[in-house]
């Protein structure tokens, strides 16, 4: 329209055609009221956006909602709001009406997608010019894996709860309360020397028992594991992880491919990070945890072949109880099926659970 109105004032100047020379005035105004029209801020639109839930798990039903309100005391113009390929036209709004938009969002996949941003673009009545502005910027979405609900083991109780009582005793952590005479299995280190010579037994050195302090989950990223079968892998660490954090334990989260992060990430960091673990042909084994104090060492593998279940020695700390989770079944004392996330749940249950009071197995 510019340069057609542009052409008519040229020619409207050169023949003398006053008539033209009005239609080209027109065109030229036209196109800068247009461009001045859409130029002025869409002063008074408030958007926001949020999630439904707000943390994701893969096959959780989920979608983004978008309100939009008209604020201030002046009309809002006609508007269109766009967010990547979607695209809503709104009416013109009074001061303080309202719209909600709200999509689906896949979660048949764990990992993290990017929201686009919600735009809002201005138009002219003709049509002629367009602006368009960044009401809420992109954001990345975290779809975690599927968790299921894990009690951790307590000192003394249980199956799992006993053997790290055993290994507190054994390495006498906690407070120093007395000594006591010796107990097969007991740590040479913690025999008391001096008592032991002025009297007729050995005596080992009594500490107050802490409870569990840490627990480090050390993923297998081999690519030799089948997907479905790497990803129940996944599942399984998040929900220890999970469980974990939520009782208070120092979190550690490690894997073949050389990833280890710490529980001072936060579990939202921890989920994003196990929403991005792939598999890797590389292996890379964690060094032992520097941390302190009786714990709990899960080695997630496809199955007790791997290297690193049978590797497990250097970076496995004597202090800590190493429990395996084979994905191809076969469990034993210190290994937990985990052939699927169900299953595992309950072999898990079952260590981490009192013994009934009749006396019989759990």
């Amino acid at each position: 329209m510019l340069a057609v109105g542009a052409a008519t004032l040229v020619v409207a100047r050169t023949l003398q055609f006053d008539q033209i020379w009005m239609i080209g005035a027109a065109l030229v105004v036209a196109v800068a009221m247009a461009a001045v029209a859409v130029m002025r801020r869409p002063n008074g639109v408030m958007v926001s956006c949020r999630l439904q839930p707000a943390a994701l798990q893969v096959g959780t039903p989920a979608e983004v909602v978008v309100d939009i309100a008209a604020g201030g005391a002046r009309r809002v113009p006609t508007v269109v709001v766009t967010s990547g390929e979607r695209s809503w036209r709104l009416a013109s709004m009074a001061p303080g009406a309202q719209h909600r938009l709200r999509w689906s969002l896949a979660t048949s996949q764990r990992g993290v997608v990017m929201l686009p941003a919600v735009e809002i673009q201005r138009r002219d009545p003709l049509g002629l010019a367009r602006r368009t502005s960044v009401a809420y910027p992109p954001i990345d979405v975290v779809v975690a894996p599927r968790t299921v609900p894990l009690a951790m083991a307590q000192m003394g109780v249980g199956a799992l709860g006993l053997l790290l009582m055993h290994r507190a005793r054994q390495f006498g952590v906690g407070e120093f309360e007395g000594l006591r005479h010796y107990v097969e299995g007991d740590d040479l280190r913690l025999v008391h020397w001096k008592a032991s010579a002025r009297s007729t037994d050995l005596l080992v050195k009594q500490f107050s028992l802490e409870g569990a302090r840490r627990c480090t989950v050390v993923v297998d990223t081999a690519t030799s594991c089948d997907p479905t079968a790497f990803e129940t892998g996944i599942s399984i660490a998040a929900s220890v992880v999970e469980a974990a954090y939520q009782a208070d334990w120092a979190v550690r989260l490690a894997t073949t491919a050389g990833v280890d992060v710490g529980g001072g990430s936060g579990l939202n960091g921890l989920r994003r990070t196990l929403a991005g673990v792939a598999p890797q042909s590389s292996l890379q084994l964690p060094g032992r945890d520097p941390d302190e104090g009786v714990g709990l060492l899960v080695c997630i593998t496809p199955s007790l072949d791997s290297e690193l279940w049978r590797r497990r020695d250097q970076f496995s700390d004597p202090a800590m109880v190493t429990m395996a989770v084979s994905l191809t079944g076969a469990p034993d004392s210190t290994v937990i099926d985990g052939s699927t996330l169900d299953i595992f749940a309950q072999a898990w249950q079952r260590r981490v659970a009192a013994a009934p009071a009749d006396g019989s197995r759990p």
